[in-house]
C-alpha cells in the first residue's frame, strides 16, 4: 500500500503540493485486532500515525468500518443542540408546530448528518 502513499507523494510535487505528516493519519480498515506490529506508513520519510478512528468532515470512520461511533458522535450533539433549543424556549409559548418546525430546523439536521452511508443498526440513542 506504500506505493499509493509514493503515489500521492509523486502527485504534489508534480502540482507543487505539501503534506503535512504530522497532521496525516492512517485509518488500517480490518475486523478486529490491533495492526501488526511490523506495519509502518511513511509518507517520503516521516512515519504516520495510525488511529482506530478519524473524523472527516464530520462523519466519524472507525476501523471495523462500522458507523455505531458516528451515531453515537451525532446523538451527543443532537442532545446538545435540543438542551440549548429547550433552554432557548422554556419560558416562552411556542404552538407545537413552531417547536416542531424549530426541532427540524436545529436539531434533525445533526441527527441525520451523512446518514446515507450508516447501513441499518438498532441504536438506543
Amino acid at each position: 500500500m506504500t506505493n499509493k502513499i509514493d503515489l500521492l507523494s509523486a502527485y504534489c510535487k508534480s502540482w507543487g503540493l505539501e503534506v503535512n505528516p504530522d497532521k496525516s493519519k492512517i485509518v488500517v480498515f480490518r475486523k478486529r485486532g490491533p495492526v501488526k506490529s511490523s506495519e509502518k506508513w511513511t509518507y517520503n520519510i516521516c512515519i504516520l500515525k495510525i488511529v482506530n478512528n478519524f473524523n472527516y468532515l464530520g462523519t466519524v470512520f472507525n476501523y471495523t468500518g462500522s458507523f455505531v461511533l458516528n451515531q453515537s458522535t451525532l446523538a451527543g450533539k443532537g442532545l446538545k443542540a435540543l438542551h440549548v433549543l429547550l433552554a432557548n424556549i422554556k419560558h416562552k409559548p411556542f404552538k407545537p408546530s413552531t417547536l416542531c418546525q424549530l426541532f427540524d430546523t436545529f436539531i434533525s439536521f445533526i441527527l441525520k448528518y451523512g446518514c446515507e452511508v450508516w447501513g441499518f443498526v438498532k441504536k438506543k440513542e
